[in-house]
């Protein structure tokens, strides 16, 4: 029996599971755009998606919001890091 979904159950599936390997999604984000949504962000940054909505809604990034998602830039991630690094 297909629920409700079908195909696209699956392809979020696809989407989830590629989610959860970092290593591959930072390559693609890489290689494919300069503007990160929040799960890439997340997945850019090896951290849970919560910790970038934190973030935004600190202010402690910049974003994008075209309609009702975000953008975030990959530069301002960068900055953001350099911000934060601990000097042991």
């Amino acid at each position: 029996m297909v629920g409700r979904g079908g195909s696209c159950d699956r392809d979020f599936k696809r989407q989830e599971i590629t989610a959860l390997n970092p290593d591959r999604i930072a390559v693609t984000v890489k290689e494919a755009t300069r503007l990160l949504t929040v799960p890439q962000a997340a997945a850019y940054l090896s951290c849970p998606v919560w910790t970038v909505r934190t973030l935004i809604w600190n202010r402690e990034i910049p974003v994008i919001k075209p309609g009702k998602g975000y953008l975030i830039d990959r530069q301002d991630l960068d900055r953001w890091i350099d911000r934060t690094k601990a000097t042991l």
